[in-house]
């Protein structure tokens, strides 16, 4: 945004005519709006804006190093790598960072309260994993990639038509689900 003026604050330099002084302050009104205007919903006028005052956006410019204050956590960007990535610091200096090549970075547990569900959009649909080779576990098992295929009941003394049907319909289930390979 281009400022209708530089900002100074050597001027006025107290030689101006009293008669002069309302267009200073109103010089000086336009000049601190047009500067919080950059980034927060700001008028003219007393028109009310719908969140007058509120941020439009957040530009966080890049440090190097931010220093832990007791009782404040800092959400700050910094350089790694040559990207400008954003991170958190809570007030003991522990630091999580949070995106990682503009993606959200999940290197950390996370901690997700009772009655909270994780909800998908149904019409593409989402995967956990997006490899048979990415390692996935579920109620604290270890973690593996995925299974082969369970072949499906053939031969023996006694055919069970029912219990082999029962059981290839579990395994398309789990290939279904991507827990097993489809064959």
């Amino acid at each position: 945004m281009t400022m209708t003026r530089t900002w100074s604050e050597s001027t006025p330099a107290g030689t101006e005519a009293a008669n002069t002084l309302d267009t200073i302050i109103q010089n000086l009104k336009t000049d601190i709006r047009e500067r919080v205007a950059v980034n927060h919903d700001v008028t003219s006028d007393d028109t009310p804006a719908t969140k007058l005052g509120g941020h439009t956006v957040v530009d966080l410019c890049v440090q190097t190093s931010v220093s832990n204050t007791a009782n404040i956590g800092k959400l700050y960007a910094k350089d790694v790598s040559a990207k400008v990535e954003l991170h958190w610091q809570d007030e003991d200096g522990n630091i999580i960072i949070l995106t990682t090549g503009g993606k959200l970075r999940m290197d950390v547990n996370c901690v997700v309260d009772d009655a909270v569900n994780f909800e998908f959009n149904g019409t593409t649909g989402t995967k956990l994993g997006t490899a048979t080779t990415q390692k996935l576990g579920f109620w604290n098992a270890t973690p593996v990639v995925q299974q082969s295929h369970i072949a499906n009941a053939a031969g023996g003394g006694t055919v069970d038509a029912e219990a082999r049907t029962a059981i290839a319909s579990i395994n398309a289930l789990c290939a279904t689900l991507g827990l097993t390979a489809a064959s």
